[in-house]
């Protein structure tokens, strides 16, 4: 597994749909996705996004364990 995919096969891994987890997260699925595949997020988005992936699995879950790109402050 490469560190792009990882929130995709662990999203998949638990049968969640992108959209579940956008609509969970209160985002958009654009923002959603560009995590899902690498992209760099802000850090109210990744935070937002490991919230509602919690909620939607039951247990926590870290940048580390789903390689959330998330922007550096400063950046």
């Amino acid at each position: 597994m490469t560190e792009r995919s990882r929130f995709l096969t662990v999203r998949r891994a638990w049968g969640l749909t992108s959209e579940q987890v956008a609509q969970e997260a209160g985002l958009t699925l654009t923002e959603e996705y560009r995590a899902e595949i690498g992209g760099t997020v802000e850090p109210e988005v990744a935070e937002r996004l490991l919230t509602a992936f919690a909620r939607l699995t039951g247990r926590k879950w870290t940048l580390e364990e789903t390689a959330i790109n998330q922007m550096q402050e400063g950046s």
